[in-house]
């Protein structure tokens, strides 16, 4: 059970003190991803809906003009949704910028709900963005991948008190 334990705590710290420099040739990379808050080393579990997943990112290179960027997810995760006039909607969140500085960083939140099917581990997804390095120039494709932790399904054992 310790040596289980010591494993699932390497994991979670290699996940979050991860960070991605993106795909060869972008000058966008993913410098932090993380659940619920900046400063929080919760994990959410299969099952969650709408729990809060933070990613910022950080221009590498030159400044990038019309710059858009949104996350590209995939099981076990999807798109949290909020309730418009009583129904409820799917909503991606899409981050677009006039001007995204050299150097400068920009984090997307975005709502993520978790299959009761998704196991413990750290998922790969990708990051959509594109922009131009020209003012008014042709958009070129800039996305890039990152990693996501997730805890695996929990199980309480209550042990009955004896007296």
């Amino acid at each position: 059970m310790k040596g289980l334990i010591s494993i699932f705590l390497s994991v979670l710290i290699l996940a979050l003190s991860f960070n991605s420099a993106g795909t060869s040739g972008s000058q966008v990379a993913v410098t932090n991803v993380y659940w619920f808050g900046e400063n929080s080393t919760l994990l959410p579990v299969p099952g969650m809906v709408n729990a809060p997943l933070f990613v910022t990112i950080k221009n590498t290179g030159s400044t990038i003009y019309n710059f858009t960027a949104f996350m590209v997810l995939s099981f076990p995760f999807s798109y949290g949704f909020i309730i418009n006039n009583g129904t409820k909607v799917k909503e991606k969140s899409i981050i677009s910028l006039p001007e995204f500085p050299s150097g400068g960083t920009v984090t997307i939140s975005q709502l993520v709900n978790i299959s009761s099917e998704g196991g413990d581990g750290i998922y790969l997804e990708n990051l959509y963005a594109y922009g131009s390095t020209i003012s008014g120039g042709v958009p070129v494709n800039l996305s890039t991948e990152f990693l996501i932790p997730l805890q695996g399904n929990i199980h309480l054992f209550v042990a009955n008190s004896y007296i």
